[in-house]
């Protein structure tokens, strides 16, 4: 089971992928999608769900940069 939030906001589907920040300015979590029966409803992964994926991606770049695959 994901963790996830169910947002009141006024979202478009192109704001998929975008950063979720709590009140203090801090990531907070991913937005994924927009309700389609409900208005300014979206959703959003927890920083905890999505945190091994982007640590996982962060190794993977070093690792490239480290064998010159972006010079």
């Amino acid at each position: 089971q994901r963790q996830a939030y169910a947002l009141l906001a006024n979202l478009m589907s192109g704001n998929s992928g975008g950063p979720l920040l709590d009140v203090q300015g801090h990531y907070a979590g991913m937005v994924f999608g927009v309700a389609t029966d409900k208005k300014n409803v979206a959703y959003a992964l927890s920083y905890r769900e999505i945190e091994p994926v982007l640590q996982k991606g962060m190794r993977r770049v070093k690792e490239c940069l480290r064998g010159g695959v972006f010079r």
